[in-house]
């Protein structure tokens, strides 16, 4: 007999080890690094699932507090979006004790939600 799955069901509970995901929004509006989750001793933040947009046209990516890429920059025209659904393995993830920061390189208006998990 197959599962039933209910809304809500995580497909891989095992991928997550208990943790149970987080979310945050965020937003860039400078030509600079922005904190987006603070870095916590011996944890890595793994990235699940998100929305990015810009207003204008942007590039943007994700880094380490040590300044290490992640993921990107990602280039945007002008009123984009991007979506990374949701994924239980995740999408990227700092070091362990990283935060996780946003880099904007124009002076566009990058927002974004993003959720998460501390592993």
């Amino acid at each position: 007999m197959g599962r039933t799955f209910t809304p809500g069901d995580l497909l891989h509970p095992e991928t997550l080890n208990g943790k149970v995901p987080k979310s945050v929004v965020f937003s860039c509006n400078v030509a600079s690094i922005t904190a987006i989750v603070g870095a916590v001793s011996n944890t890595k933040i793994r990235v699940l699932g998100g929305l990015i947009g810009a207003g204008s046209a942007a590039s943007f990516g994700f880094y380490a507090s040590d300044t290490s890429i992640i993921a990107g920059p990602f280039y945007f025209p002008i009123n984009t979006n991007m979506v990374l659904p949701y994924n239980e393995i995740g999408w990227f993830q700092t070091s362990h004790g990283q935060a996780l920061n946003g880099w904007e390189k124009a002076a566009a208006v990058v927002t974004g939600v993003l959720i998460y998990v501390e592993d």
